[in-house]
């Protein structure tokens, strides 16, 4: 097959089915970015079916019926947020990996360019379930929050539609806002961290909202927003925190620069556009012959040296060699 996706009209309906949903009017690289979603939607799944896989189906919610409601309430954010962790066996505590948690096997993520004031937009595709896409002209702080706020609308407003927009308007949105902060640094959470921090140190003082920031894995902006939100710092001292340059501070305290913190930058690496389980599948199709790295690009509608990456080892760089050599030299106990 060299032509992907091969159907081109069910590329057509999906994309007409999710611009038929948009109470906005979509301008052309809105609607071009649909498109893009559409053909690597599709793409994704004939490559399945090729490869003998099993698709999902329409995605549902975790959460039982009686848990959600037909209007929604902002109110009803921490609730839905510890129902989603609950049901996800997350806790109540920080996750490791927002990013791999969030995604993978809960939704696929896709990222396009999508303009402003868009952060991304949900779907419910009837073969392959839940998607999830983001907005990747957004700095990455905010990329894992919209990453979020699209998960509200999977597991809390997908039995009332199939399409879901992030636009800054509405009780919805609100509620995913809202809902995505208490997923990401949840109230009980932070009281306790900030409480671990001891009783001299001030969450206001930014050096311990660094510390909180890696204990949450997400940006410092967001921290100090889920601090004033929960009452643990006032708005004078809210805004003290934010003439503070967390990147500057970070070394001395021994961490890396937070990418988190930046603003927005380039476009992300070519691959980071499609899901990652599409981007195994494909991995697993090279491998086996089934796709030629020409039509892996074509699937991935990328270039074929940016399909290279996925099956060529970069070389190693000297410092990277050097720990190498360390930990090697380590691994006989």
């Amino acid at each position: 097959m060299n032509r992907w996706p091969a159907d081109r009209a069910a590329v057509t309906l999906l994309a007409g089915e999710v611009l038929g949903s948009a109470d906005f009017v979509p301008d052309d690289a809105f609607r071009g970015s649909v498109l893009r979603f559409s053909e690597l939607a599709q793409s994704y799944l004939e490559l399945v079916t090729i490869m003998g896989g099993d698709l999902p189906g329409r995605g549902a919610s975790p959460l039982p019926r009686s848990a959600l409601s037909h209007q929604a309430d902002p109110r009803d954010a921490p609730r839905l947020a510890q129902a989603v962790r609950d049901a996800l066996g997350w806790g109540e505590g920080p996750i490791a990996d927002h990013l791999l948690a969030l995604a993978a096997p809960h939704a696929m993520v896709f990222r396009l360019p999508l303009g402003e004031p868009h952060s991304g937009f949900f779907f419910n595709h009837r073969s392959i379930g839940f998607c999830a896409v983001v907005n990747y002209q957004l700095n990455l702080g905010r990329h894992l929050f919209a990453l979020a706020a699209q998960l509200c609308h999977a597991f809390c407003h997908s039995h009332l539609r199939d399409v879901w927009f992030s636009v800054p308007r509405g009780p919805e949105q609100r509620l995913a806002d809202r809902f995505a902060a208490q997923l990401l640094v949840p109230d009980g959470a932070l009281a306790k961290a900030v409480g671990a921090l001891g009783g001299g140190v001030r969450p206001s003082h930014p050096v311990a909202a660094l510390h909180l920031q890696r204990t949450f894995g997400v940006s410092y902006a967001l921290v100090a927003v889920r601090l004033r939100q929960s009452g643990l710092i006032s708005e004078d001292e809210y805004h003290r925190m934010g003439q503070a340059s967390p990147t500057r501070l970070a070394p001395g305290l021994g961490y890396s620069p937070n990418a988190l913190d930046r603003g927005r930058g380039a476009n992300p690496p070519s691959l980071a556009t499609a899901p990652r389980p599409m981007l195994q599948l494909v991995c697993a199709a090279l491998s086996k012959g089934v796709l030629t790295k020409t039509q892996a690009a074509r699937v991935l509608a990328l270039s074929p040296q940016s399909v290279a990456e996925l099956m060529e080892f970069p070389a190693v760089e000297e410092p990277e060699e050097a720990v190498w050599a360390e930990m090697d030299q380590l691994g006989g106990w």
